[in-house]
């Protein structure tokens, strides 16, 4: 009896002890604030400290939920010049609600900024990467989570033309449902997506494909 008195005691004060020297902002931290870049690949390196210059400040990284791309940083060759351009999710800070895109291209030896985009939620649902018009260069589809946002995800498709190093937002809309599927067969892809809308209780949805 006196033995798991003992022990129970010293459980006890070794929980207080925690509690009293340790903040709760040591014990309890964001998901996304444990997430670091892969800097263990020496090849990533100079990529990690160009994105932190380009940025600047205190950072977060944020990944997708969904996909085939899980990772907060993603290298890939997307525009078909036999050099590997990076893509990389994150927040201004560890309190910022709003998830930005950095991309970054590998130019003569080194990683440079090539542009930053403005998310439309508080997350990264997921990326998609294609080459939907078969001219070479890929076109990056991005479902962005946003609590405020009842109806869906928020869809974005970004784009550059071959042998351009500017990728621009080309459309932007809400849905439920999105895919990138060659529906008519004539050798491209088109985006396949779902919108839904709530009117006086009632939901209407809609499908639709661009291309």
């Amino acid at each position: 009896m006196k033995r798991h008195f003992f022990v129970l005691t010293a459980c006890m004060l070794v929980l207080c002890f925690l509690f009293s020297s340790c903040s709760s902002d040591v014990l309890i931290r964001p998901v996304d604030s444990l997430l670091s870049p892969p800097l263990y690949y020496e090849e990533y390196e100079e990529l990690v400290d160009a994105f932190y210059k380009s940025v600047g400040g205190e950072v977060a990284l944020t990944h997708p939920g969904k996909g085939d791309h899980r990772s907060a940083i993603i290298v890939e060759d997307v525009d078909s010049d036999g050099e590997s351009e990076a893509l990389v999710f994150y927040r201004n800070s560890m309190d910022s609600t709003s998830a930005r895109m950095h991309f970054l291209d590998f130019v003569d030896g080194r990683w440079i900024s090539d542009g930053d985009f403005n998310g439309y939620g508080n997350s990264v649902e997921s990326i998609k990467i294609t080459d939907m018009d078969n001219d070479g260069s890929f076109e990056f589809m991005v479902m962005w989570d946003a609590s405020s946002v009842s109806t869906g995800s928020i869809m974005s498709i970004y784009r550059s033309p071959r042998n351009v190093r500017e990728y621009k937002e080309i459309s932007n809309e809400v849905c439920s449902i999105s895919e990138i599927v060659d529906i008519d067969s004539d050798g491209k892809k088109e985006v396949f997506f779902v919108t839904q809308s709530n009117n006086a209780g009632v939901v209407h949805r809609t499908a639709k494909s661009v291309k």
